[in-house]
């Protein structure tokens, strides 16, 4: 079973809990073509799967009622001019506000699928005088936009060092309520410090989390 199963599996779930709307987000936009064949094999065919280039629009907001929006990661960052405005619109919110279903943000617990989510991982640069990414951003701004969402990092190369996983937010690892309340950059000069045992440490903690 690939990860695209996985991922067809946790949206089709939370689609028969009640949660209709999610986003599969990725590094090209045909890769849709994939989750749609995963959610097919599934089972879950009835689960429509929308392109933001195949979005049905009423002037700058999305009109689906329920589905999935598969987005990719320049996707989050990117801006559309609709017919008669001067103004470019966001991508991402058009994304938040469909989700929120123009209500509040916090109301939105359906899943965001991050698909190779490594492509965020410059969030917090390894090398000195680089700046975040912008891509990097975009995906941390949506976790803090829509703070109930079901989050799912999803990548066979997830992270190579700490700073790597500075997007990371809802593992749960550093923030308040952890061991590092200062947040990720405590975390990071922590790992930093205890090498390799410190990264065995954290992941059994991670275990803990999710098991108990």
């Amino acid at each position: 079973m690939g990860k695209g199963r996985q991922l067809a599996g946790l949206i089709h779930e939370n689609w028969l809990r009640g949660r209709v709307k999610h986003l599969w987000i990725s590094v090209s936009g045909d890769l849709h073509l994939d989750a749609r064949r995963d959610l097919d094999d599934i089972g879950a065919k009835k689960i429509r799967c929308f392109t933001m280039k195949g979005l049905p629009m009423k002037g700058d907001r999305i009109d689906v009622d329920e589905g999935i929006v598969f987005s990719t990661y320049q996707g989050l960052i990117s801006k559309t001019r609709r017919t008669g405005r001067k103004k470019n619109v966001s991508r991402m919110d058009q994304l938040v506000e469909w989700c929120s279903d123009g209500g509040s943000a916090e109301s939105f617990e359906g899943c965001i699928m991050l698909d190779e989510c490594h492509k965020a991982k410059n969030l917090y640069p390894s090398k000195g005088g680089m700046q975040p990414t912008r891509m990097g951003l975009a995906v941390f701004e949506i976790q803090q936009r829509l703070p109930r969402a079901r989050i799912v990092y999803c990548s066979a190369t997830g992270c190579s060092e700490p700073a790597d996983m500075g997007y990371m937010t809802r593992l749960g690892l550093w923030g308040v309520g952890t061991s590092f309340p200062g947040g990720f950059q405590e975390f990071r000069d922590a790992f930093d410090q205890g090498g390799i045992g410190m990264m065995y440490v954290e992941i059994l903690l991670l275990v803990q989390k999710i098991c108990f």
